[in-house]
C-alpha cells in the first residue's frame, strides 16, 4: 500500500513536472492571433517581392496604467530577396521597462510543410559598447528553410515591467513591419493584406486618439463589462518605399496614436522632480565655476568657459545603467567622476550656468533618430537632453548648447536638429518649442583659391575653405571617425583639378579639427604640369567644382526609382572666391566666363573683377529649402546634373600688351562728347569681365540718353540678366527686338 501509494505520487510529480515544462520551454502552443498557417495559404497572391497577409495588435491596460501587448504578424515571401531579406527577424524593445516573449515563429514551406524556429536560433542582445551603455535590446531569431513561395509567422508579447512616467499610457499602431535588407543597406516595408490594431481600456479611462496618414479607416468602439474596447482595421496597405530625404512616416502609413493626457505640465512636473535637486549650489560647483569663469567676465564669455570645460573634461558615455532613461546624476558625482551620458552633462552645465548668474535650464529634445514626432499628444519619445539658456533681460538671444560632441563647435548644436520638438523643464508647466533656423549656422561651403601661372608654364594652386552647418559638422564627424583620413582627404581634393595630360600633385591637410571656437577647414596646395613640362596651363574654375568637392550629403539618387516627396528643409550656399596671378606680370585676359542661373531649385550669381595685372572671380551657387514631388524631384535632379553646363566655368588667360581698346581708352572715348558708342563697348568689356554691376550702370545711363538705341536697350538686357534682374532683362531685350535691333 505504502509501495503503490509513493509510486502514485512519484508518477503524478512527473506528470507535473511534464507540463511545467511544456509550459514553460515551449512557445508553439500559445493562442494564434491569427488563421493557421494552412489557411492563410490559400490567401497566396503571388507577384514579386513580399506581402504581409495579417498584422494584428491587441493592446490590454490596467487601471494603474501598466499593459499588455501581442502582435502577431504572417509574410508571404514570393522571390529570392525576400527569402534573404527575411532570414533573421529582430524585435527591439527596452529591456529596462519592458519583457518580451516570443510566443512562436513558425515557416509554412513551399512543399505545405510547418517548421517551428529552433530553441537554439533565438538570441537576446543588448546594444551597449565602448562608452555607450543602453537599455534598447533586441529579441533575434531565425527561421529555418525560408525560399519563394514560403509563409512565415511570428507572434510576441511585450508586458510593462516600470512606466517610463507615472500614471501615463501611451501607444501607437504597427500595421507595417519594418524589415531590415540582408546587405544591412536599407529597410522594406511590404504591403499589408489586412491590419488591426485593438485596445482594450478600463471603462473609465480617459484616452485621446489621433489618427494619421492617407486611406481609410474602419473603426468600431465597444464596452464590455467594466472595459471599453476600441477597434481599427485596414485592408490593402500599400507598400512604403523608404528612400532619403522622405517626409515622416506618420504622413505616408496609417496610424493611430494614442494617450491619456495632453497636459504637457505634468511631463515638466514629472521631470523636474527628477532633475531639480541635481544641479542645486554645493560646495564643488562653487569651486569650479570660480575657477572656469570670473565674475567680471561676458555673459559669452562665462557660457564658453561651461562649454570648453566640459568639452575637455567630461568624458561623453551614453549610459542608463539601469537607472532609466530620465533620471541623472548629481553634478558633484560627474565633477568627480569626470564622466556621464547627456542628462548628466546637462545637470552639469546648468548647475555651473547658474553659479556663473547665467539663467539655464535642461531640455528634452526629440533628434531625427525618432523622427519628428507629433506633439498635440503626451508621450515621450525625447532621446537626448540639451541645454537651453533662455533669452536675457539685457537682449541676449535664446540659446542652445550641447556638450556631448566629441570637440565640436561651440554650441554643439547640430544643423540636423532643425524643427525638432524640444520640452524645456522649468518646474512652471514646461515649455514646448521647436528648434528654429535661427537657432543653426548657415550651411555654407566657401573655396579661397588663388592660382599663380610660373614663368615655366606651370601652375601653383593654394586652397582654403571656410565651412559652417552642415559642412563643417559632417567634416569634423568625419575627420575624427575615419581612420584612413589623411588617404581619403588628398582623393577628397584631389578631383578639385585634373589635366588630361600632365601631372598634378597634392598636399592636403585638416586644420582646427579640435578647435572648439573655429570652424574645421582645409589647406590644400597643388602644382599643376603639362606633360613635357614646357606647355602654359591657363587656370580654369567653376561653381561646379565646390559643389563636386562638398556634396558630403549624398550622391543624389536616381529620379526613375523615386516614390516619396523630396524635403531638402534647410537652404544651402556655395561659394568660390579665386584670386589670378602671373609671375610674368602679364595683363589677365578672360577666355570665357561664367553665367547667371536662376531656377525653381537654385540661384548662381558670378562676377569678376580686374585690379591692375590681377583678376579676381566670385561665384555663388544658393539652394532654396526644397519640397518636391516626385516628378518635381527629377527636374530638379535634372538641374544639379547640368549645373556645370548651364552655369559655365571661367578661363584666364594672359597677354603681354594691353589691346588697343583697353580699358584706360575705352574710359577716355566714353567720356568725351557723343560717346554713347564707347560706353556700350564699355559694358560690354565689363560684361566680357564679369563686372556686370559696372556694365548694368554703363547701359542704364546710355539708354537714359537715348531711349530709341536698340542695342543700348540690348546690352541693359545683358546686364540685367547677370544682375539677376529677370522680369527687366526680359522686357529690355522685348524693346530692343521691337526697335529692329538684331544681335
Amino acid at each position: 500500500m505504502v509501495k503503490s501509494v509513493a509510486d502514485f505520487m512519484s508518477t503524478y510529480r512527473c506528470m507535473v513536472m511534464a507540463i511545467l515544462l511544456l509550459m514553460c520551454s515551449s512557445t508553439a502552443y500559445a493562442a494564434s492571433l491569427a488563421p493557421s498557417l494552412k489557411q492563410q495559404s490559400s490567401l497566396w497572391g503571388g507577384g514579386d517581392g513580399a506581402e504581409v497577409l495579417h498584422a494584428i495588435q491587441k493592446v490590454i491596460v490596467r487601471e494603474d496604467k501598466h499593459w499588455e501587448e501581442v502582435q502577431y504578424y504572417s509574410i508571404q515571401v514570393n522571390d529570392l530577396d525576400a527569402a534573404r531579406d527575411y532570414g533573421r527577424i529582430v524585435i527591439p524593445y527596452n529591456h529596462y521597462y519592458n519583457n518580451i516573449e516570443l510566443e512562436f515563429a513558425n515557416v509554412l514551406s513551399d512543399k505545405g510543410v510547418i517548421k517551428a524556429v529552433a530553441s537554439d536560433a533565438i538570441q537576446r542582445r543588448d546594444k551597449s559598447g565602448q562608452d555607450f551603455y543602453s537599455e534598447d535590446s533586441e529579441l533575434a531569431f531565425s527561421l529555418p528553410d525560408i525560399s519563394p513561395g514560403s509563409i512565415i509567422e511570428f507572434q510576441f508579447r511585450i508586458q510593462s515591467e516600470k512606466l517610463t512616467m507615472p500614471d501615463l499610457f501611451y501607444n501607437r499602431s504597427d500595421n507595417y513591419w519594418f524589415q531590415p535588407t540582408a546587405g544591412g543597406d536599407g529597410f522594406r516595408a511590404d504591403p499589408v493584406r489586412e491590419a488591426s490594431y485593438e485596445l482594450n481600456l478600463p471603462k473609465q479611462m480617459q484616452i485621446h486618439i489621433k489618427e494619421f496618414g492617407p486611406g481609410k479607416t474602419d473603426y468600431d468602439v465597444a464596452n464590455k463589462a467594466n472595459r471599453q474596447v476600441h477597434m481599427w482595421s485596414w485592408d490593402r496597405l500599400p507598400a512604403i518605399s523608404i528612400e532619403g530625404n522622405m517626409p515622416d512616416f506618420d504622413t505616408l502609413r496609417k496610424r493611430i496614436r494614442v494617450s491619456t493626457s495632453k497636459q504637457w505640465m505634468d511631463v515638466d512636473s514629472w521631470s523636474w522632480n527628477l532633475v531639480r535637486d541635481k544641479f542645486q549650489s554645493t560646495s564643488a560647483v562653487s569651486k569650479l565655476a570660480k575657477k572656469i569663469a570670473r565674475p567680471g567676465d561676458s555673459r559669452d564669455k562665462k557660457i564658453r568657459a561651461v562649454y570648453a570645460y566640459l568639452q575637455q573634461n567630461i568624458r561623453y558615455v551614453y549610459a542608463h545603467l539601469g537607472r532609466g532613461g530620465y533620471e541623472p546624476h548629481i553634478a558633484d558625482e560627474i565633477i568627480q567622476k569626470q564622466y556621464g551620458d547627456c542628462k548628466d552633462q546637462t545637470i552639469l552645465a546648468v548647475s555651473l550656468l547658474r553659479e556663473l548668474g547665467i539663467d539655464a535650464y535642461p531640455a528634452l529634445i526629440a533628434t531625427r533618430r525618432v523622427g519628428q514626432p507629433d506633439m498635440d499628444m503626451v508621450h515621450l519619445s525625447f532621446d537626448h537632453m540639451i541645454v537651453h539658456i533662455p533669452q536675457a533681460d539685457d537682449g541676449h538671444n535664446t540659446r542652445w548648447m550641447d556638450t556631448t560632441s566629441d570637440r565640436g563647435l561651440f554650441p554643439g548644436i547640430y544643423n540636423s536638429l532643425l524643427d525638432q520638438p524640444v520640452f524645456v523643464l522649468n518646474g512652471h508647466g514646461g515649455k514646448l518649442t521647436t528648434i528654429q533656423q535661427d537657432d543653426l549656422y548657415e550651411n555654407l561651403a566657401r573655396l579661397e583659391i588663388d592660382f599663380t601661372t610660373n614663368k615655366n608654364g606651370s601652375l601653383n594652386v593654394v586652397m582654403n575653405t571656410f565651412l559652417s552647418g552642415e559642412y563643417e559638422q559632417y567634416l569634423r564627424d568625419w575627420w575624427l571617425r575615419d581612420h584612413n583620413r589623411k588617404t581619403n582627404l588628398n582623393r577628397m581634393v584631389s578631383g578639385l583639378f585634373t589635366l588630361e595630360k600632365g601631372d598634378v600633385k597634392v598636399d592636403a591637410e585638416v586644420l582646427h579639427h579640435n578647435d572648439l571656437w573655429k570652424p574645421i577647414a582645409i589647406k590644400a596646395e597643388f602644382n599643376l604640369k603639362s606633360e613635357n613640362g614646357k606647355k602654359e596651363i591657363f587656370p580654369s574654375v567653376a561653381i561646379s567644382q565646390v559643389y563636386r568637392m562638398f556634396n558630403a550629403r549624398g550622391v543624389l539618387p536616381l529620379p526613375a526609382s523615386r516614390e516619396n516627396d523630396w524635403l531638402d528643409k534647410q537652404p544651402h550656399t556655395l561659394q568660390i572666391k579665386a584670386n589670378f596671378h602671373d609671375k610674368k606680370r602679364r595683363f589677365p585676359v578672360v577666355v570665357h566666363s561664367g553665367g547667371f542661373v536662376d531656377n525653381d531649385y537654385y540661384v548662381v550669381t558670378q562676377r569678376g573683377e580686374k585690379r591692375e595685372k590681377e583678376y579676381s572671380i566670385f561665384m555663388e551657387f544658393k539652394q532654396k529649402a526644397l519640397s518636391l514631388s516626385p516628378k518635381g524631384y527629377k527636374k530638379y535632379y535634372y538641374a544639379i546634373e547640368n549645373l556645370h553646363k548651364n552655369s559655365g566655368s571661367w578661363l584666364i588667360a594672359y597677354d603681354e600688351n594691353e589691346k588697343n581698346n583697353s580699358l584706360a581708352e575705352l574710359k577716355a572715348k566714353s567720356e568725351g562728347e557723343g560717346g554713347e558708342e564707347s560706353k556700350l563697348k564699355l559694358a560690354r568689356h565689363y560684361i566680357k569681365q564679369g563686372q556686370f554691376e559696372e556694365a548694368l550702370r554703363i547701359a542704364t545711363a546710355v539708354v537714359e540718353l537715348d531711349k530709341e538705341n536698340g542695342q543700348a536697350w540690348y546690352i541693359l538686357g545683358v546686364a540685367q540678366g547677370y544682375n539677376a534682374m529677370i522680369s527687366e532683362s526680359t522686357k529690355s531685350f522685348t524693346q530692343a527686338t521691337t526697335l529692329g535691333y538684331t544681335p
